[in-house]
């Protein structure tokens, strides 16, 4: 049975492997998150399926596409959602893993070392036992992978050792780091030999023992957090010239290339190690650019995008089977930086649902589409969030299928978007007006005037209205006269006749 650490616990711990030497982390409770933060944790929780471990995808010999678990992403993944107060998640991810640690520390006939040394250190930080999980001794595991004397003491090496040996500095970092989380007196030889690693100009090469010595910004920042674990003092001058040089490194628009294009899991990596020393400005100005490459709206709102051109392509398009790997591995390292960044690019957590209907007036029978943006407290658009919303219809009639509604009857309608991650609501009112109806020539529509009627009408008020057709002959006046008098006697006499019945 695990016992984990809650979350404001496992903060205090991190905190403490990564504040300056000789500084104690205060004790506080962790802050609440913010809204990129909010939605980081929603998006990475999303990627867990229900076997608990994400899988990557990749194409096979075929073309297809084939899967394979990344048990040390997976590791990131649970981590950043503890993180992101997403426990449950992380839960999931985390309880996967352990129950079959030798899929990730066996593979191939070799145990890989800088795999145990992360399984370890991820262990402690959940608060289990590494020296009892899974039926097994990580330590002496670990311990056992560590060369004891020569010009490789302290170096963690991949049983059996051979030609292709994938110990590095990162590997070492993380053996450094399980070993001084468990008080083991032998992290500090493997300290010694992560030290040798250090470059002239104060980095860290990602290759041991190599002729050249070539600095790496992803190699620097691990060897960092791994000599902060130990909080020794000694080690503070090969701290402050690691710093030193990953500031020189830093863009001028706060970002981190690690052979290559800038990328955010490298620059989140590098905030979080300035945040620890004290350089804010540096920090923020990384978490700045990381917070710049958050995909916003539907349909993969939080993500966050490995490089400038991921972010360019993703747009607002669901992202491919094949980059999700990228996308989760840049956003379980990036994620952890959002905390640092600016007020000037804050975007808070979503308060508000604006609902913009394709039509306010549509007549009975038609169909519109609602879609929905989402807004924080400060008005900031969180972009289209039209995915997450169901929408509901004070008219029983109405037919919804996604956010398209067609209203059957006339009245006013008033549609609901309901966003389900929040459970936040917001509604707009559709007044439908009757069908209008066209009738075809000939046909008098009931209650309508007869064609030309109006213009008869009007030409008959209208005494002024010049006369058409011919001049009327005299002779014709003449008996229309007479016949008017004729009329005229035949009702005075009939007059008469009435009157004698009185």
């Amino acid at each position: 049975m695990s016992i984990r650490r809650p979350r404001a616990a496992m903060g205090l711990l991190v905190a403490a492997l990564l504040v300056p030497l000789g500084a104690v982390a205060p004790a506080h409770a962790a802050p609440a998150l913010n809204g990129e933060q909010e939605r980081a944790a929603t998006w990475l929780a999303a990627q867990v399926p229900e076997s608990g471990l994400f899988a990557s995808a990749y194409l096979d010999f075929e073309g297809g596409i084939a899967t394979y678990v990344d048990y040390g992403l997976n590791l990131d993944l649970q981590f950043a959602l503890r993180e992101l107060d997403s426990d449950d998640a992380a839960d999931e991810v985390y309880d996967a893993v352990v129950s079959d640690t030798a899929a990730y520390t066996d593979q191939f006939g070799t145990r890989y070392a800088g795999n145990v040394g992360k399984l370890a250190t991820y262990v402690g930080l959940n608060g289990d036992d590494p020296a009892a999980i899974d039926g097994r001794d990580l330590i002496a595991d670990l311990k056992a992978l560590m060369a004891t004397d020569g010009p490789e003491a302290g170096r963690f090496l991949d049983s059996p050792d051979g030609p292709y040996q994938s110990a590095n500095t990162v590997g070492q970092s993380w053996g450094v780091r399980a070993l001084a989380g468990e008080g083991d007196p032998s992290a500090s030889t493997a300290a010694q030999f992560l030290l040798a690693q250090q470059c002239d100009d104060g980095g860290f090469r990602l290759y041991q023992n190599v002729s050249e010595c070539e600095s790496g910004v992803d190699a620097t920042a691990f060897a960092v957090q791994a000599l902060q674990s130990l909080g020794d003092p000694s080690f503070d001058n090969e701290i402050t010239g690691a710093v030193d040089w990953l500031v020189g490194q830093q863009a001028a628009d706060g970002s981190f290339s690690d052979a290559g294009a800038a990328n955010t899991n490298s620059t989140g990596l590098v905030a979080r190690v300035f945040s620890s020393v004290g350089l804010d400005d540096e920090a923020e100005a990384a978490a700045d650019w990381v917070v710049g490459r958050q995909l916003t709206g539907c349909p993969e709102d939080g993500a966050i995008a490995p490089t400038v051109a991921a972010f360019d392509a993703a747009g607002s398009n669901p992202i491919a089977q094949l980059d999700q790997d990228s996308f989760v591995r840049a956003s379980v390292q990036a994620a952890l930086a959002l905390d640092l960044r600016s007020a000037a690019v804050a975007k808070g957590p979503l308060t508000a649902l604006v609902l913009t209907p394709s039509s306010a007036t549509p007549n009975q029978g038609d169909t519109i589409t609602v879609t929905v943006a989402g807004q924080d407290a400060a008005g900031h658009s969180l972009g289209d969030v039209t995915c997450d919303v169901v929408l509901s219809s004070s008219v029983d009639t109405d037919t919804i299928t996604g956010n398209a509604v067609t209203f059957n009857h006339v009245s006013p309608h008033v549609i609901t978007a309901t966003h389900v991650p929040s459970g936040l609501t917001q509604a707009t009112t559709v007044q439908v007006t009757p069908t209008a109806v066209t009738p075809s020539p000939g046909t008098v529509v009931p209650g309508a005037a007869a064609p030309g009627a109006a213009a008869d009408a009007s030409r008959a008020g209208d005494r002024r209205l010049p006369g058409t057709g011919a001049a009327a002959e005299p002779w014709m006046l003449a008996a229309a006269l007479g016949l008017v008098l004729a009329g005229s006697a035949v009702v005075v006499l009939r007059g008469r006749r009435a009157g004698a019945h009185l």
